[in-house]
């Protein structure tokens, strides 16, 4: 009796045996059918998941919270324990177990940690309780923010204000690792010996909190809309746009398999457009040509729309996942196809969204193809003429070489069915968004980088992640997308952009531009085009004498500051010196032609992007996939978040003593109230 004593006396010191807690026989056969069963087979993963999830965190956490974890006091003689104060399941009311600790974990020497700036790698005890409905069985973790204190996988306890340390961290562009192991090392300095961790225990945090870090920031709540800059609004005058594929990721966690039945389709259609006169994607002037078309059902197939939010909720399910279940290897995979990634655009900022990559692909266009022939010419030639490419099948030999003639196409050698080929595929090359004009590059196995639209003030518009090499495409994927398309809009490629606008929308294009292809004067082959134009639409806000007061207008397609439905597409004078278009008609996207060209800087993006690869490139390679398009959306915000709050507090500054306050006006712009 007295060895049973002090056996049951010294498991009670070590933790074994917990005096304060009974366990109920119903409790204990749970326990003992987990261990059982194993944890790869419990099926309370998409229950405990949800659970967690409905724990959001401010983005904003207020002061005094973020200090509770430098207050915290930790007893000498005994251990922190940390449990679920709930006794009702919050997802379908059942009734919860009492504690226990998480399966496969007892409480010999703590089965967790406690991280904090001033009690760093503390022994603790982490309970969870359980829900008893075997529909359910959602595992309720210890939610620790009112203590100042986030649970990462109820292996570690970290302090906000680390997180938020680690935040900034991850803003500068440190790689995620780089900056939990410096912090984890930094800490040991103020640690005593004999509690310091082994090198592989470190590297076992270094993995759980990295996991931890991601889920923290999914499980953080932020508005994109508070990001877009605040003297644009939603309505900017000038945008840049350009592709960076530097940064870029691994493709494996993509599924292209899954839109082989697209591509088929889509290949054929182009099939059609050579023998039945049936796509009607193809043409751009049927009113004019008398051609019946189900344009509307053209337009949806052609142009697939995705959900920005619906993607960033599966991304965050998934790396809640990898943070709870780090060795639940299929729970945690992540897969996603390719024409579902989404561009990141503020909702207020967009009318649509937009992701053709799959369209990029052609059966007329190989990679090792030599287009030749000048596609602007033939696509003004089809404009002019009115005439549609399905026209082509019916002319003879003698019009075939007219209009290849026309497009710089030699005819020598050539018989009425080459000539047909050629035509389609100069067409093709236009539809896909390839650009005679400018060459782009992407590295074997990954994807092919990002697409960003900036604004003068040196926010990110809008990005579209491209898993295919760029074209003009995702340029027109993201300007299509806005709610208000920029009155000038300024990239490397204008001429081969317009062109494919105008094959793409071409009712659209028509009011944004219609004859004059997105330039100053119409462009025609017959003269050079003026200079000295006088177009004071493009002018910035910040350089015009009254600033202009928007208008609500009842037309989506006219722009509330011109008032106007005018857009304009030029190059930028690097681009324009450097590497001349091959094209005469793209000289009428020079934006030199206008009077006001100088007050418009054209390399804006290309020092933007260069900022952008100084804070990304040193992580983005090394990701997957979601990892990755996560990252970048992170960085997108709190890039933006930068200049934007400097914004405010220069308005505000301004406004100090009067009185009046800095709000946001129906287009998400800066405007002093009272």
């Amino acid at each position: 009796v007295h060895l049973h004593l002090v056996i049951l006396a010294r498991q009670i010191c070590e933790g074994i045996y917990d005096a304060n807690v009974e366990e109920t026989d119903h409790d204990k056969k749970e326990v003992e059918n987990e261990n059982k069963t194993g944890a790869s087979e419990t099926p309370h993963y998409d229950s405990t998941v949800k659970k967690l999830m409905s724990n959001t965190i401010p983005y904003n956490i207020p002061p005094n919270v973020v200090r509770l974890s430098d207050q915290m006091v930790v007893p000498e003689q005994e251990r922190l324990v940390f449990e679920s104060k709930e006794s009702v399941c919050s997802l379908c009311q059942g009734q919860l177990s009492e504690s226990m600790y998480p399966q496969g974990c007892n409480s010999i020497n703590g089965n967790g940690i406690l991280i904090t700036n001033t009690n760093p790698f503390i022994k603790i005890d982490i309970k969870i309780r359980k829900c008893r409905q075997s529909s359910c069985k959602a595992v309720h973790a210890p939610y620790l923010y009112e203590k100042g204190l986030f649970n990462v996988s109820n292996k570690v306890v970290v302090g906000l204000d680390i997180l938020l340390e680690w935040r900034e961290f991850f803003k500068d562009g440190m790689p995620v690792s780089n900056f939990i192991r410096c912090k984890l090392k930094a800490l040991e300095k103020k640690t005593e010996k004999e509690h310091c961790l082994t090198s592989e225990e470190i590297e076992y945090l270094v993995k759980t909190l990295y996991n931890g870090f991601y889920a923290f920031e999914a499980l953080t709540e932020r508005n994109l809309d508070e990001s877009i800059c605040g003297i644009c609004g939603i309505v900017g005058i000038v945008y840049y746009g350009d592709g960076n594929e530097k940064n870029c990721c691994t493709n494996k966690e993509i599924n292209c398999s899954a839109k082989k039945e697209t591509l088929l389709s889509s290949n054929k259609e182009e099939t059609r457009l050579s023998s039945t006169k049936e796509d009607n994607e193809l043409s751009s002037n049927k009113k004019e040509t008398g051609q019946s078309s189900n344009k509307e059902e053209t337009q949806l197939r052609n142009d697939n729309e995705v959900n920005l939010e619906e993607t960033l909720l599966s991304m965050k399910d998934r790396l809640v996942r990898k943070m709870l279940f780090p060795n639940a290897a299929e729970e945690n995979r992540f897969e996603i196809d390719l024409d579902n990634i989404p561009p990141i655009i503020p909702p207020k900022q967009r009318s649509h969204q937009f992701s053709t990559e799959m369209s990029k692909k052609s059966e007329y266009l190989k990679k090792s193809d030599v287009i030749e022939g000048d596609a602007m010419k033939l696509s003004r030639l089809i404009t002019d003429e009115k005439l549609s490419i399905e026209d082509f099948d019916s002319m003879d030999v003698k019009e075939l070489k007219r209009i290849a003639s026309k497009c710089d196409i030699k005819q020598s050698g050539k018989s009425r069915a080459l000539l047909k080929v050629v035509l389609q595929q100069l067409y093709a090359s236009i539809l896909v968004g390839r650009s005679a004009c400018h060459q782009f590059v992407k590295s074997a196995g990954h994807t092919g980088g990002f697409y960003h639209f900036v604004c003068p003030h040196g926010t990110t518009v809008c990005s579209k992640l491209m898993i295919l090499t760029e074209s003009v495409r995702d340029a027109a994927d993201l300007w299509l997308s806005l709610k208000y398309p920029p009155v000038m809009f300024i990239c490397d490629t204008p001429c081969t952009f317009v062109q494919h606008v105008n094959k793409r929308k071409p009712d659209l294009a028509k009011k944004y531009w219609d004859d004059f292809d997105g330039c100053f004067e119409k462009p025609t082959l017959d003269k050079d085009p003026n200079s000295e134009m006088d177009v004071p639409n493009i002018v910035p806000i910040e350089f015009r004498d009254v600033a202009p007061i928007p208008m609500n207008p009842k037309n989506s397609n006219v722009h509330p500051i011109t008032y106007k439905e005018r857009r304009y597409v030029a190059g930028d004078r690097f681009h324009t010196g450097t590497n001349p278009h091959k094209s005469p008609l793209c000289e009428y996207h020079n934006v030199n032609l206008a009077q006001q060209g100088n007050t418009l800087k054209t390399s804006y993006q290309e020092s933007m992007n260069n900022k952008k690869n100084k804070l990304r490139n040193r992580t983005s390679c090394t990701q997957g996939f979601l990892h990755h398009f996560y990252y970048n959306y992170l960085m997108n915000f709190y890039e933006n978040e930068e200049i934007v709050s400097k914004q405010r507090r220069n308005l505000e500054n301004m406004v100090s003593n009067t009185g009046k306050i800095v709000k946001r006006d129906e287009y998400s712009r800066f405007v002093v109230a009272e």
